[in-house]
């Protein structure tokens, strides 16, 4: 049996085989867990991978394929990552300088 530990995610803590435990966000989505989502895009990086370079948001959209209800918990998610995405894009954007140092914002 694979050795595992606990994450937290929400309120609630799940047990995740070890070496995947800083896969939280991927766990969510696996789960359709739209609420531990949300609050792990508060904290964390969407654009980590898993061992086959898979972000959550690859996850997402694999989602709930044979469901019908699963398919609408991964729309939200695929949108709730893509927010977070445009807002991250956003701000490295503000924060790119050109080859002078100069910013877009003064």
């Amino acid at each position: 049996m694979p050795e595992t530990v606990n994450i937290e995610i929400g309120d609630s803590a799940q047990q995740v085989p070890t070496g995947t435990e800083n896969l939280s966000m991927h766990k969510a989505v696996n789960e359709g867990d739209l609420v531990g989502l949300k609050l792990l895009l508060t904290k964390e990086d969407p654009t980590k991978v898993d061992e086959k370079g898979r972000t959550p948001l690859h996850w997402a959209c694999c989602y709930g394929n044979d469901n019908t209800d699963a398919q609408a918990i991964a729309v939200e998610m695929v949108k709730e990552i893509l927010k977070s995405l445009k807002d991250k894009l956003c701000l490295e954007l503000l924060d790119r300088a050109d080859k002078k140092g100069r910013t877009g914002v003064p």
